[in-house]
């Protein structure tokens, strides 16, 4: 059998899948095991997150301590954003085994995603007490410190997690992160381009890599990476907005107002107005009229007309 691990990583959601080694837990009879056993494979099989509660529960109903089963219902409400309910089915199955480091992973996760980053913090050194050489836990720690601005902590935990697995991309690119917030932008350079070696597609490391270089004033360098970024994925906004900046430093006014209103329209896709607006002010301070008009339209039907008959 297999159980669904989760590990974070700057906000970041990643899913693993770890053999179970445990025996897995023994209902009634051989009959009741095995009818348990076989509707937690449904739930493991199946894509649908309504039909993967629906299974999981069923194999609960059948054996009260199959633990695997409270986990992975715990991740699928984890990953639906359902936390109240991971932390609820995390704890059930804590009760069955209080030593299951995985468990006490997830609900660190569960708590982290809900800005509780204290008790997320307990998890993970929980998880860290019962096994101390697991990397992405480690890691989990790093970011909960971070986000708590503690950053000489987070620097350990992230740094043992590398000590453990030093081709750990997430690691590498957490690491990056508090360098950048440290002001060593250097240090943090290096860090995303050891995450992207193990992994060239990583877009956040691409993305956060540009960032680094526009903070050094790296024009050409902040390009490439936001262009990276989006080869990978087209929709992604933030890059086509920060991608719109650096063509403005360099006097490509025009490559900066289509990216600037690929950007105000994702935004919008999003329902992230706030961002679109913030587009298209720039556009407006810009006098990029046609992008700025367009955009308007969308931002405000009604505006954007009255706006265009009064040209």
């Amino acid at each position: 059998m297999k159980r669904l691990v989760l590990f974070i990583a700057a906000g970041l959601i990643f899913a693993a899948y770890m053999e179970r080694v445990e025996a897995l837990s023994q209902g009634e009879n051989a009959n009741d095991t095995n009818e348990a056993q076989e509707w937690f494979q449904k739930g493991h099989d199946a894509s649908d997150p309504n039909e993967q509660v629906e299974y999981y529960k069923r194999a609960i109903a059948i054996d009260p301590n199959y633990i695997d089963a409270y986990i992975n219902l715990g991740n699928v409400y984890n990953n639906r954003g359902m936390l109240d309910e991971a932390i609820i089915e995390y704890k059930k199955a804590l009760v069955i085994n209080a030593n299951d480091f995985w468990t006490h992973n997830n609900l660190g996760i569960a708590y982290d995603r809900k800005g509780k980053l204290d008790e997320a913090i307990v998890e993970y050194k929980k998880a860290i007490e019962i096994t101390p050489d697991i990397a992405a836990v480690h890691c989990n720690l790093g970011v909960a410190y971070k986000r708590k601005k503690l950053l000489e902590k987070a620097m350990f935990e992230i740094k043992k997690a590398i000590t453990i697995d030093s081709n750990n991309t997430v690691a590498h690119y957490n690491l990056g992160t508090v360098y950048a917030e440290k002001g060593a932008l250097d240090d943090a350079i290096a860090e995303f381009e050891k995450a992207l070696s193990t992994n060239a597609s990583f877009i956040e490391a691409h993305y956060d890599l540009g960032l680094t270089y526009e903070k050094k004033k790296k024009v050409d360098e902040a390009i490439a990476e936001f262009k990276n970024v989006i080869s990978v994925n087209p929709n992604y906004a933030n890059a086509h907005n920060s991608l719109a900046l650096q063509y403005l430093k360099k006097g490509l006014v025009s490559l900066a107002a289509d990216h600037w209103y690929k950007a105000g329209l994702l935004y919008l896709e999003e329902g992230d107005r706030d961002s679109a607006f913030k587009v298209y002010e720039e556009l407006k301070r810009n006098k990029l009229k046609e992008q700025e008009q367009s955009l308007l339209q969308k931002l405000n039907p009604e505006k954007g007309k009255k706006s265009e008959s009064s040209q």
